[in-house]
């Protein structure tokens, strides 16, 4: 034995052992070979062994280890008589010994192996996959177990994170301040600059001016007093006003105008006092002021004031009074009204806000349907509302992808009514397996890139949503009913597809189709799929065959196109597969182009078929040899996907998903359509819960997004029924009815039977709701009112 730090290539020739004994007798050689039969080495193979088994617990670094077990075994078996050959390329080990010994030594090896293969086979690992919306990431801890089993999935919540990404800070921090909820409080405004008694009123054309200027170097009724008229020295077109009071606005002094001269087209300015700067000490004594005035006039209990600094030349002040109660809100701002802050009239109203967030290609899409549906809700409440503003709707954009829907209004009843009109629209013409049976067709990839060039074609957003296999339109309303037609003759046209299964391994070197169409198509085939304008082709490894489902036209093209791939197989590469004499389990040929070990059953693959046996990710991913069910260990799966850390993410996905649909029963989906957010619903403890991902509320119950204003059964029921909401209500108050002109709910607890109502001042008969022009005639009526109980 010599020893060299130098490294040799020793070529070893085997040598019949007749020619050695015919070489002896002749004297050829001077060698004594009369001991070298006397204690023959007889060998067992250890079969199906990885190659990281071998190397790791048997070579160890330069072999260490596997010297260290040589002279273990040599000295229990008290000779020096043993081999232990590791074949990692081949998977096995040769274990040679004494016939007396050989079952010993292979005992000792195998109880070495197993000793470290459990752990191998046992590991577990947790993986974090990011759900992510605008710029909101959920992180959720997926652990996976070998074959890519998940035992568990966790959610993060208290992980959220905002991605920042070059986005409007104040934007993102104003959005997480105003999810859905709806906030109440209370406005107030008085003068803050007063008018110093001039104003200037400027005619869009000489038309209009000219019929106003009749009334110039004159005093005329306005604004509750007389002012003074003349025309302006300081541009064409203008009338000078003096003598206007001084707590008048802008708006007042506008509206008076038109009201003078009806349908004028003009613009008007004040001249107000002094801009001045208001300080934290005055803003705190207004608060205190404020506050006072609460406690003393209305049944305010839990309030919160709130004002902001004013500009100096701001002519308005502002406060708001937030509550969590609306109970009394409408109550408590008709008694503030007209009472004094700061010797100044306060005006007071009511403010509901709500907010809601999705996306942006959302609200590009329904751009057309939100003018037309809030035009027609507001010609509906003007009828009610006379002279009133009735809501704001704005939509502003807080990132690339998500956008920000603010309501606001006056008035309780018109923000619920708003609310349902957006949250209408924003649920989108939902097709499903109840309106359309055959629905899940369209869940492949052939038809996915179907329904995105219908989306082109008609200039609507599609959303395809897999959890629930529904299909949600947005456009305009002739958009999506013409979608909705064309997706109704798509299925038609889908009752003529013929189904086709393709084996990739009749014959001896079929299975090289297989490995060529994973080169050239990838394992989801979606460039194939689109190429023969087939709905879907399925690549099964573990049959070994492709199906097919389209038209007829398409499977042809399919068929004429594998037939071009096979003709193109290299016919070297076919000699060389069938010289190897190990077959892959997928393709049943020789395994070449880098083959690759499982480490749990040792099987051979081909590196393209163990590929896409992974990355089709059947859950658990298994080794599909002939009697071997076994999974494959995660550290297997990380090598196949060569350690590619977007490649895991996206198993882990899959394998995530996979385990959601399995436990479908445990878990509630957000209902937001593009929303991939989840809860388990044993730990939803209430009735409503906030999605930290799209940052809406969500009504737990009825699974939906959150109907703020209405009851369950309220929201169920007026789906159907407009009225629905009144009714329930009705059936809990004894003493209820709708104002006959508005149809606010009104509920009496005293006095007599004329009743006005609160919102529109309409007068009427409480007996039979029939409205009058004047109180007086109302209780004229009361003594005649047929409805009336006679005595």
């Amino acid at each position: 034995m010599c020893s060299t730090t130098r490294d040799f290539l020793v070529d070893v020739t085997s040598i019949p052992l007749d020619f050695v004994k015919t070489a002896r007798a002749n004297g050829m050689i001077e060698l004594d070979i009369s001991d070298m039969f006397k204690n023959r080495l007889v060998h067992q193979t250890i079969d199906q062994i990885g190659e990281r088994i071998i190397k790791q617990i048997l070579l160890g670094r330069k072999g260490k280890r596997l010297r260290e077990i040589e002279e273990t075994i040599k000295k229990e078996i008290g000779n020096d008589y043993l081999v232990i050959e590791p074949l990692a390329e081949k998977g096995c080990v040769i274990v040679y010994a004494l016939q007396a010994h050989i079952q010993h030594a292979v005992d000792f090896v195998n109880k070495i192996l197993k000793s470290k293969f459990q752990d191998l086979i046992n590991a577990e690992k947790v993986h974090v996959v990011d759900l992510l919306k605008g710029y909101v990431k959920v992180p959720i801890e997926v652990k996976l177990l070998k074959g890519a089993r998940v035992q568990s999935v966790k959610v993060k919540l208290q992980g959220s994170l905002l991605i920042q990404n070059n986005l409007d800070a104040e934007k993102i921090e104003a959005a997480n301040e105003s999810t859905y909820t709806l906030q109440h409080c209370i406005n107030l405004t008085w003068m803050r600059r007063l008018c110093n008694g001039k104003g200037y009123v400027t005619f869009e054309n000489g038309a209009d001016f000219m019929r106003a200027r009749k009334h110039s170097l004159k005093y005329i009724r306005m604004l509750g007093t007389e002012v003074f008229i003349e025309v302006s020295n300081r541009e064409n077109n203008q009338l000078f006003v003096r003598e206007i009071p001084p707590d008048t606005k802008c708006s007042d002094f506008k509206n008076a105008f038109k009201s003078l001269f009806p349908g004028i087209k003009i613009d008007v300015e004040l001249m107000f006092q002094t801009a001045f700067e208001t300080s934290v000490r005055e803003l705190e004594n207004l608060k205190k002021e404020i506050q006072k005035l609460c406690e003393e006039y209305t049944d305010l209990i839990d309030f919160d004031i709130v004002i902001p600094n004013p500009k100096p030349t701001a002519t308005i002040m502002k406060a708001f009074i937030n509550i969590s109660n609306n109970e009394y809100l409408e109550h408590a701002a008709e008694q503030l009204t007209n009472l004094m802050i700061g010797g100044r009239k306060i005006n007071s109203k009511p403010v509901y806000r709500s907010t809601i967030k999705c996306s942006t290609e959302i609200c590009k899409a329904l751009r057309l349907r939100f003018k037309e549906k809030l035009t027609e809700l507001e010609n509906k409440l003007r009828k009610n509302y006379i002279g009133e503003d009735l809501f704001n709707f704005d939509i502003n954009a807080i990132s690339e992808d998500t956008a920000i829907i603010k309501l606001l209004s006056n008035h309780n009843e018109i923000i619920k009514k708003l609310q349902r009109t957006v949250n209408d629209l924003l649920e989108g013409e939902v097709l499903s397996k109840q309106n359309m049976k055959e629905i899940s067709k369209l869940f492949c990839h052939g038809g996915h890139i179907w329904l995105r060039t219908l989306e082109k074609t008609l200039n609507i957003y599609i959303i395809e949503d897999y959890k629930t296999k529904t299909i949600r339109l947005y456009g305009s309303q002739s958009d999506c009913n013409f979608a909705k037609k064309r997706i109704v003759e798509f299925l038609d046209d889908t009752e003529n597809e013929a189904l086709q299964t393709i084996s990739l391994s009749a014959g001896r070197n079929d299975g090289i189709l297989l490995k060529a169409i994973v080169r050239e198509y990838g394992f989801n085939l979606e460039r194939f799929i689109e190429i023969c304008e087939l709905r879907t082709a399925i690549l099964d490894i573990k049959s070994c065959s492709l199906s097919l489902i389209g038209s007829q036209t398409s499977i042809e093209n399919a068929e004429n196109c594998l037939k071009k791939l096979y003709a193109q197989v290299d016919s070297v590469e076919i000699g060389n597969m069938l010289s190897s004499q190990e077959t892959c389990p997928v393709c049943a040929c020789p395994a070449l182009n880098l083959p690759f070990r499982l480490e749990y059953c040792g099987h051979l693959y081909c590196h393209e078929c163990i590929t896409v046996l992974v990355e089709q990710a059947q859950f658990p991913i298994q080794c599909c040899a002939e009697n071997c069910d076994k999974d494959i260990i995660l550290d297997d799966i990380n090598k196949i996907l060569g350690d590619d850390q977007e490649r895991i993410n996206l198993l882990v996905e899959k394998a995530m998903k996979n385990y959601l649909e399995q436990h479908q029963l445990e878990v509630m989906y957000c209902p937001v359509p593009d929303c991939s957010m989840f809860f388990y619903k044993e730990e939803i403890h209430d009735t409503k819960l906030n999605c930290p991902l799209c940052q809406n509320d969500i009504c737990v119950k009825c699974e939906v997004v959150f109907h703020q204003g209405y009851t369950c059964d309220m929201y169920q029921g007026s789906k159907n029924d407009p009225d629905y909401s009144f009714k329930i209500w009705q059936q809990t108050v004894s003493e209820c009815k709708q104002c006959p002109r508005c149809k606010m709910a009104i509920e009496r607890t005293a006095g007599c039977d004329h009743m006005t109502c609160r919102k529109c001042q309409a007068h009427f008969c409480w007996v039979c709701v029939q409205e009058f022009p004047t109180g007086a005639e109302v209780y004229n009526h009361i003594p005649f009112c047929k409805m009336y109980p006679k005595w």
